[in-house]
This record gives structure tokens, C-alpha cells and sequence, in this order.
């Protein structure tokens, strides 16, 4: 990312694929679905359903930073949670960005049920669109420039879309060169564009005022 940004909304989407047991969905209530930050270095084991996160003490921030409810029967959804003040603290820092735990806490109507799964998809799925993603919106007064941070860019074909302040399309290209995006702006009447710029899972919205 640009290094001279201010950073005014971030949000973390992921996407639930199902309820892990539906056979046992009669059993299940409604309940919450629920982001924590992570404070320490961690490692993922093999199976991420052994990850014995005891093993890492106080590593779990306790206070969520955001909760949606999670309906039985729910499907093939998004839930968003706003992360703009952390991510706001992990530009500033980035040896402080250890990622996000995502925890649900869904209880059973039957007490031989103790604990219960959803599937969430992972940046390993196979439907692209539907991975999780983390969204940017921020402003600068300078130029668009690509810069290969090792954090959150990385080298490859970005795709770049540009609208009026309406959301109405005005521009869409994939381009390894930002300046590309100077050039079309070149070409496009005054007043605030939103500039989505996308690899991958990332995207990253910027305000682009043209005068």
C-alpha cells in the first residue's frame, strides 16, 4: 500500500458456506458469530481443527470486534465485520499484525451436543469470488503508485475499476502499471471517482478527486 494514506474504513468479509453437522441442525439455536483480534505469533497446525490455541496463552483479544448472528438453516452468506481501527494500527505497525480469529458460539438445545462447526470458506477455496477478503478505503493526496510491501501486495495483475460517486462504471482494466489509472482519469470529466483496485482477495477502495 501507499505509504502517505489515510485510511478511513476497513472491513474483513467471509463467507458461510453451511453449518458443519446438518443432520444435527434440529439441535442447533441461533446464536453469534464473532471477530477477535489476535495479540501473539501463532502457527497454524496441519489441521487447523487441532490448532490448540492454549498453547499461546493470552492470545486472543477478549472483547470481539464485532458479532452477527448466525441463524440455523443460514446458508451461502456473508458476514462483514468493520476492522478500521485495527487495521489503522497494523499500517502503523505491521510487526503488531498477527491476523483475526473467527469463533462461533452456537449452543445445543440437546446436551449430548457440546460445541458445533460452521464452514467457512479459507484464501485456499476453490470459488475465488467467494474467499475472504479484506476491503481498504482510504485517501491521499498524492498520486496512485504500486508499491510491493510484502504485506498486503504482492507482484501480479491488478484489476481496476473506477466509478462515479454514484457507483455508475466509468473504467475497468487489469494493469501491472498505477499509472494507468492516472492515464484514464485523464480522460474522464471532473469531480470524486472511487478507484477499486483488486489481486486476489485484496481490494483496496480509494477517492480520487479529478479537477
Amino acid at each position: 500500500m501507499p505509504k502517505n494514506i489515510s485510511i478511513t474504513k476497513a472491513t474483513i468479509g467471509v463467507y458461510n458456506l453451511k453449518s458443519y453437522w446438518t443432520s444435527l441442525e434440529q439441535y442447533l439455536k441461533d446464536n453469534d458469530v464473532q471477530l477477535h483480534k489476535i495479540t501473539k505469533s501463532w502457527s497454524e497446525n496441519n489441521n487447523p481443527y487441532l490448532t490448540n490455541w492454549n498453547n499461546y496463552g493470552n492470545a486472543i483479544e477478549p472483547t470481539p470486534l464485532g458479532s452477527k448472528l448466525w441463524k440455523v438453516g443460514t446458508t451461502n452468506i456473508w458476514f462483514e465485520f468493520d476492522v478500521t481501527s485495527v487495521v489503522k494500527g497494523y499500517f502503523a505497525t505491521p510487526s503488531s499484525n498477527y491476523g483475526f480469529m473467527l469463533c462461533n458460539y452456537i449452543g445445543y438445545a440437546f446436551t449430548n451436543y457440546e460445541g458445533s462447526l460452521l464452514q467457512f470458506t479459507t484464501s485456499e477455496y476453490s470459488g475465488a469470488s467467494v474467499r475472504p477478503k479484506l476491503t481498504i478505503e482510504y485517501t491521499t493526496g498524492t498520486d496512485i503508485k504500486m508499491q510491493n510491501t510484502g504485506n498486503l501486495w504482492k507482484p501480479g495483475h491488478y484489476t481496476v475499476r473506477i466509478t462515479n460517486i454514484k457507483g455508475q462504471p466509468l473504467a475497468e482494466f487489469k494493469t501491472e502499471d498505477m499509472t494507468q489509472i492516472q492515464r484514464a482519469a485523464s480522460e474522464m470529466p471532473a469531480g470524486i471517482k472511487l478507484v477499486q483496485i483488486r489481486l486476489g482477495n485484496i481490494q483496496i477502495v480509494q477517492k480520487m478527486v479529478i479537477r
